[in-house]
């Protein structure tokens, strides 16, 4: 079983989730499509973004993350990853901590920042 963090940026939800089995369709379903490595951190724990949210009409929240500079449209997930294998594992990072770090807001916040030069 591995740990991960969902990021619902709909419901505003930061959450524990354990997932069994093979991850990658567990991971898919959390951001609603194909995934993409969006930010690594220091300990190996992996964010992951759909990769074709920029490219949706659907209106969606975004991810802030402060300290990163970076934004994302849509809901992400953060698993681990063990570096000396290369298998997806669970996640160091806790629900606390990535509160912290991460800021949801709706479209025109993400639009704001952006005009602002917040975004690298």
């Amino acid at each position: 079983m591995v740990k991960g963090i969902w990021i619902n940026v709909e419901t505003g939800d930061i959450a524990e989730v354990e997932i069994e089995g093979p991850t990658l369709p567990v991971m898919q379903k959390c951001v609603g499509g194909l995934i993409e490595q969006a930010l690594t951190f220091d300990n190996w724990d992996t964010l992951f973004v759909n990769e074709e949210a920029l490219l949706t009409s659907k209106p969606s929240n975004w991810q802030w993350w402060k300290d990163r500079k970076r934004i994302f449209k849509g809901n992400g997930i953060i698993v681990g990853l063990d570096i000396e294998t290369g298998e997806t594992v669970s996640c160091k990072l806790t629900k606390d901590e990535v509160t912290e770090m991460v800021s949801l807001m709706q479209e025109a916040g993400a639009r704001m920042l952006i005009g602002m030069g917040e975004v690298s």
